[in-house]
């Protein structure tokens, strides 16, 4: 199994178990069964043979995890319940793009984050006209053959060591 969908169970499992433990704090088990739609019964189904098939190492780490989440203020806890509703709304082609782009994130340097955290605090602060303009010489840039792109940089490259010095 691979790793990220090994995540995405282990994300979705704690999950559940963390909504399934708020709604179960509230009544006795067998009116919270009888409560549930045949749905959520399927799902909690589901979820229990997935559980099972974990291994001792992973189910710990989802219980560390969920109790990581329990600690967390309220509002943090919201806006990660949000999160993972937008994420889910997506289409699977986006969602697979999302985790491609936060594989390459994880992948990246502290150094090379940073400078792109940077940079977007730098994009943000550009007026939408800039940004417009600056999307345009992207564009154009990209459309270069690739001898040619590297001559753009290695020119802006020296130009910002002549700027700093």
């Amino acid at each position: 199994m691979k790793i990220t969908k090994l995540r995405k169970r282990m994300f979705l499992l704690a999950v559940f178990l963390l909504v399934a433990g708020v709604l179960w704090g509230q009544s006795t088990n067998q009116e919270r069964w009888q409560n549930m739609t045949l749905e959520q019964k399927q799902q909690l189904r589901q979820t229990y043979q997935n559980w099972q098939k974990l291994s001792p190492e992973q189910k710990k780490e989802i219980k560390a995890r969920l109790q990581k989440f329990k600690e967390l203020p309220p509002e943090e806890q919201t806006r990660m319940r949000s999160n993972y509703k937008r994420f889910q709304q997506l289409s699977p082609k986006e969602r697979k793009t999302l985790k491609e782009n936060y594989q390459r994130w994880q992948k990246l340097s502290p150094q090379e984050q940073r400078q792109i955290r940077q940079n977007y605090r730098r994009w943000q602060q550009l007026t939408p006209q800039q940004q417009q303009d600056l999307k345009q010489k992207m564009r154009k840039f990209r459309q270069l053959p690739p001898a040619q792109r590297q001559a753009v940089i290695q020119q802006r490259m020296k130009q910002n060591k002549a700027r700093n010095k």
